[in-house]
């Protein structure tokens, strides 16, 4: 039997993601949203653009990767922090996760390197979900 262990390290909370390296991904407007200590420690600037990249052997291996490419998605910053729109990724992710609404992910400190430079794995294992759904 393998176990998959469940403990404060991997059963995140709404709260706790707070300060932390994190995409929140928007299930009805494709929305992706950084959060400023993740777009800080990736040195966004307004001429980058992101990627994303999944792992050909692990389809559920997603990473991000910040580029100046025009074929990367573009960015929009605002007083609301940095953000980006492609509802197929959002969509795409969200499934792979297991996830039927909007969620927030952890992206790892230590980036992948590759020759096309360094890759963010996000982190889809430990989806935090809205602490408030709305009522139908």
């Amino acid at each position: 039997m393998k176990f998959v262990i469940y403990n404060v390290e991997n059963c995140r909370t709404r709260e706790n993601r707070v300060g932390k390296r994190s995409i929140r991904f928007n299930s009805v407007t494709g929305n992706m949203y950084l959060s400023t200590k993740l777009a800080k420690e990736m040195n966004i600037t307004m001429n980058d653009r992101l990627e994303f990249g999944c792992d050909e052997n692990n389809p559920k291996e997603w990473f991000l990767h910040k580029t100046t490419d025009k074929r990367g998605f573009p960015l929009q910053f605002n007083r609301g922090g940095t953000r980006l729109r492609n509802k197929y990724i959002c969509k795409t992710i969200l499934d792979i996760a297991k996830v039927k609404e909007s969620a927030t992910f952890l992206v790892s400190k230590d980036p992948v390197k590759t020759e096309l430079g360094p890759f963010y794995r996000i982190i889809l294992s430990c989806p935090i979900l809205p602490k408030n759904k709305p009522k139908l």
